[in-house]
């Protein structure tokens, strides 16, 4: 088989039948009771059935009619590059379409003597063809017929990459290749040039068995030619109908075999080609209002756009007319032209075919003088002789006096022909542009743009120029000069190494040392980005923000809390059991008021809690946010009872606090006992019948560790009662925010997502996981691809799937590295900015290092490259292969003042280094790089004392 297509095989023709029936049931699909009868009858799931339903009515909405086995639809289109497809939609599997292509492609090329490159699926095939000047000729397909088929087919397959595929299969089966080394396995290309060496030599030897072989392999095996005969056969009876349908935009079917165009041209000879790129770009359909809005476009797309009606209008390089035919054409698209704008539209002279094309259509009376009327008064103008009526009828006769026409329009009807011209080639343009150009009444102008704009020939919006006025401009070439400028972006893309983009990922997180925020209104930046961001409770003031802040100060947390602008919310943890014990704290979650249902899921079960928590809960339902000591006094729970019912909800994401502060007491705070589980087996179900337990000795379901007990106190000192700040439920309007539908919230989330990571692909949706499903954030994406505000293409190398920056990250992601750069980060692991840990792409090789042991393990890097890796708080050390020991001491100096800062009140504390690379530390080679930043030998360890600073 092919080798691009992996373990893919053609569909066979039998299964057509059920095909069509199924697209005409998911087309006559109208209320919810039709999607459950498919869904039940396919057995598929409620937003599978949905999607497919869509995709079908998507496109009969475009074609009128969904191809099935009984009506085929020719659709025929013209790509962002003005060649012509067309898109025969042909459900009869891959083993059909494929020599039926073949037979198309050959059969045009002899038509037309231009080359033709044919795309074939399982579900249709696609031809395109240069820009012909005229249209596709459809009747190619209706007319082959059988006999000629087979005969074109049996033609051509000897020159397809099939043959040569299959043609390598059998040669080596018969052992005709030869082997290299018995040692290894001989590489794919070398096995191709070997078996086209062996093809070229016995091709003069037609009856040579292997060429038999082979192509009986493709005609029997791989292609199904019994069942192209009957379906051309069905064709030329009427049978089954072809639905010939023009249209402005690939449709939905089409966009997948657009898609698939591009490889099979990169492997289209069987030959190694990876040098090559694809010519040709793959874009999907966008609604233009969704393109530009009202936004209209920008410089970098106005460029395009006037590079692109030069071509049009005739005036640039290339473009000119060599002859009067030519000019001909050029005038009858623009309606009428100055004398000037004529002779920018006539080619030089040494390129001319046939004398002047000005003169030939002047003296043969095919262009004639006209004065159009203007607001500034009649301007002289030519037009050709054929449209002398038509002007007749929009301006009165006195436009074309040498002319002696009746008019052939109403009046109206001509003008809006002329200005349906006018506006074709002349770009962005406003009432007051057509009003310069010819004189209609200012309110009949906006009319026709108001209609024209309805009707989707047209786009409104600010284009270039004075912003505050309004201009409309023709929504085809609009559109294609996007996608020319999309194009023009994504070739100038080179994917980069994850080294590459660690180091972009660090500097726009502020971890680098250039690029660390310092105060109260770093610490707003900082959370702005990291908002919605899941990640352990303790890392968030011990490793994420320390590292982004300069003399990070806990007071600044606290007052962006306490201003409203943030709320913090638990992360559930589950277990074997359903959810963890109430005294084990999940992930902290940080995020914008009013955004939390971008992120929250559904709260856990009330059966989940227990009696104390449920009691508070309902507290907080019916009085609103209240105090602790509030709480207790509602409940009737003593205080200690009281913090542990809120710290059970807080771990079930139920409860939140107003203060940061709350948060650390919470954080801190330990039962003294075990909170029994409601869904825990019955820790009682092992005793006799009737044994009833002691008073104030409960009975758990496992034996109480003394090390997870709370440290006991006497009451006369327990702590205060209260903890600071009011409590409140998480899952509330005001922190959830407004309802909204999926797509205002994916919308969100991709924003977000830019601003935290600067380059978005699918690995975070993977890592993150928020409320959304991809789909629709993949969409919203694509959707301010085209807006401009963002870049596609393939930056990173590894990252999954397509990948959208914004265009600064781009630039920063492109940025030279400076001359001795001595920029050394240290990072947590867990960290957002780490991408080491992220699964690449087959081939692309990670980092042995990218991957530590344990939550609090730390890594140091310089330039993107991880150097050093500390577990168990600086005890285990690896070190990375090619960097020096100078490179290794930095890296352990800014280790160690990592793991010494003060923190708080507390004390420092000293760094003991146990092993390094598995090895005994003080026998280690890079033993001696650590002494000379501090550290002191102590037995088989090293010491940094912490004192002694």
């Amino acid at each position: 088989m092919p080798f691009w297509h992996g373990e893919f095989m053609a569909r066979s023709s039998h299964l057509t039948a059920r095909v069509g029936e199924l697209r005409r049931e998911l087309d006559d699909a109208r209320t919810l009771a039709d999607l459950a009868t498919i869904q039940q009858k396919y057995g598929a799931d409620e937003p599978t059935t949905r999607s497919l339903v869509e995709y079908v009515q998507s496109q009969r909405a475009i074609t009128r009619y969904v191809p099935d086995d009984k009506r085929l639809v020719l659709e025929h289109f013209r790509d962002e590059v003005g060649s012509v497809r067309m898109v025969l939609h042909a459900p009869f599997g891959g083993r059909v379409n494929a020599p039926w292509g073949m037979a198309i492609g050959r059969r045009m090329r002899e038509r037309l003597g231009v080359e033709v490159q044919v795309q074939t699926t399982d579900d249709g095939l696609m031809l395109r063809l240069p820009d012909l000047g005229a249209a596709p000729p459809t009747d190619v397909f209706r007319s082959l017929g059988a006999e000629e088929a087979e005969r074109l087919v049996l033609e051509e397959v000897g020159q397809s990459s099939l043959f040569g595929a299959r043609f390598r299969m059998n040669a080596a089966r018969a052992l005709l290749l030869p082997r290299g080394s018995a040692k290894r396995r001989m590489p794919l290309w070398l096995q191709r040039l070997k078996a086209l060496d062996l093809l070229q030599a016995v091709s003069e030897y037609p009856s040579f068995p292997i060429v038999v072989e082979t192509y009986r392999d493709v005609l029997q095996d791989a292609f199904d030619m019994p069942a192209l005969r009957d379906v051309l056969g069905r064709i030329a009876s009427g049978e089954i109908g072809i639905h010939v349908a023009p249209t402005e935009i690939p449709s939905p079917f089409a966009a997948s075999l657009q898609f698939g165009f591009v490889i099979d041209h990169m492997y289209g000879d069987d030959t190694p080609r990876a040098e090559q790129r694809a010519a040709l770009l793959s874009l999907d359909r966008a609604l233009l209002d969704e393109l530009m809005g009202g936004e209209g476009a920008d410089d970098a797309t106005l460029a395009v756009l006037h590079e692109l009606l030069a071509r049009r209008r005739g005036t640039a390089p290339g473009r000119q007319a060599r002859d009067a035919e030519e000019l001909a054409v050029l005038v009858d698209r623009a309606g009428d032209l100055t004398r000037a704008e004529l002779a920018e539209r006539v080619a030089p002279s040494t390129e001319w075919r046939r004398g002047d094309p000005l003169a030939t259509l002047l003296d043969g009376g095919r262009l004639i003088a006209a004065r159009i009327p203007t607001p500034s008064g009649p301007q002289d103008r030519w037009i050709l002789m054929d449209d002398a009526a038509r002007y007749v009828a929009a301006f009165g006769p006195g436009v074309a006096p040498d002319a002696a026409v009746e008019p052939v329009l109403t009046e109206k009807a001509a003008r809006r022909e002329v200005l349906s011209r006018f506006v074709a080639l002349a770009g962005p343009v406003s009432v007051d542009d057509v009003r310069a150009r010819y004189d209609f009444e200012p309110r009949w102008i906006e009319r026709r743009f108001d209609e024209w704009e309805q009707k989707q020939v047209l786009v409104r919006g600010v284009f270039g120029g004075d912003r505050s006025t309004t201009r409309w401009c023709a929504r085809r070439l609009l559109e294609q000069a996007r996608r020319r400028e999309l194009a023009q972006a994504r070739k100038q893309i080179e994917a980069v190494p994850l080294a590459a983009f660690a180091r972009l990922e660090q500097r726009w997180q502020h971890l680098a040392p250039d690029d660390r925020v310092t105060g109260y209104e770093g610490t707003a930046t900082v959370m702005s980005q990291l908002y919605g961001l899941a990640r352990p409770a303790d890392g968030w003031e011990r490793d994420y923000l320390p590292s982004r802040i300069e003399r990070y100060d806990a007071s600044s947390l606290a007052r962006l809390a306490a201003s409203g602008a943030l709320v913090w919310a638990a992360e559930p943890r589950v277990d074997e059991v359903g959810v963890a014990p109430s005294h084990a704290m999940g992930r902290i979650r940080f995020f914008e008021r009013g955004t939390g249902r971008l992120w929250l899921r559904q709260p856990i079960a009330e059966s989940l809690l227990s009696d104390n928590a449920r009691s508070v809960r309902d507290v907080l339902r019916s009085q609103g946010a209240s105090f602790t000591a509030d709480v207790s006094a509602a409940t009737g729970l003593s205080p200690q009872s009281t913090r542990d019912a809120l710290r059970e909800l807080v771990a079930g994401g139920l409860v939140t606090n107003d203060t940061v502060e709350a948060l650390r007491d919470v954080l801190r705070w330990r039962p003294r006992f075990p909170i029994k589980r409601p869904n825990e087996p019955d820790p009682t179900r092992w005793l006799p019948a009737g044994f009833t337990p002691s008073e104030s000795r409960p009975i758990v379901q496992r034996r109480i560790n003394p090390r997870r007990i709370a440290k006991w106190k006497r009451p006369d000192r327990e702590e205060p009662s209260a903890w600071g700040g009011r409590w409140s439920l998480v899952h509330t309007l005001g922190t959830l925010g407004a309802e909204a539908d999926e797509q205002t919230l994916a919308e969100r989330v991709a924003r977000q997502w830019l601003a935290r990571y600067g380059i978005v692909s699918r690995d975070w949706w993977r890592r993150e996981h928020p409320a959304v499903g991809w789909r629709e954030i993949y969409h919203e994406l694509k959707r301010l691809e085209f807006r401009g505000e963002v870049q596609r293409g393939y930056f990173v190398a590894g990252l999954a799937g397509a990948q959208f920056a914004l265009p600064e990250a781009v630039e920063l992601l492109r940025a030279p590295l400076p001359e001795n750069l001595d920029e050394t980060v240290v990072m947590s692991v867990s960290d957002p900015a780490n991408v080491y840990a992220l699964p690449l792409a087959a081939g692309v090789e990670s980092d042995p290092l990218g991957r530590p042991r344990g939550a609090g393990a730390l890594l140091v890097t310089r330039a993107g490259r991880i150097v050093l890796v500390a577990e168990g708080r600086g005890s285990k050390l690896r070190v990375a292969e090619g960097f020096l020991p100078a490179d290794v001491a930095t890296a352990a100096r800014v280790l160690v003042e990592r793991l010494s800062a003060r923190q708080g009140m507390s004390r420092r504390k000293d760094v003991v280094v146990e092993s390094i690379d598995g090895e005994r530390a003080a026998g280690s080679r890079y033993a001696q790089a650590l002494r000379d930043v501090g550290f002191k030998g102590m037995g088989t360890g090293l010491r940094w004392y912490a004192g002694l600073r």
